[in-house]
């Protein structure tokens, strides 16, 4: 929770940024898997189902033991 606002976290990571960053790897295909699993949870959970709701990427980057963390609110939306 943030405030009134249910967070849903999807935390990623790379070791190297040779592709791009953590935030890069979540492709239109695993957007679509994590909302329909967002989904799944508030028809579960009625209570969650009535709190206003939203995307949250950690991304992780750097190699063991040099970890850089950046949280991105709102990264995409239901």
């Amino acid at each position: 929770m943030d405030g009134p606002v249910l967070a849903l976290i999807e935390v990623r990571y790379r070791s190297r940024d040779d592709f791009g960053g953590g935030a890069a790897s979540i492709t239109y295909r695993k957007r679509t898997r994590l909302i329909r699993a967002a989904r799944e949870l508030l028809q579960r959970e009625p209570a969650l189902a009535r709190l206003a709701a939203r995307f949250d990427v950690v991304e992780v980057d750097g190699p063991p033991g040099e970890l850089h963390c950046q949280l991105i609110r709102d990264a995409f939306s239901l």
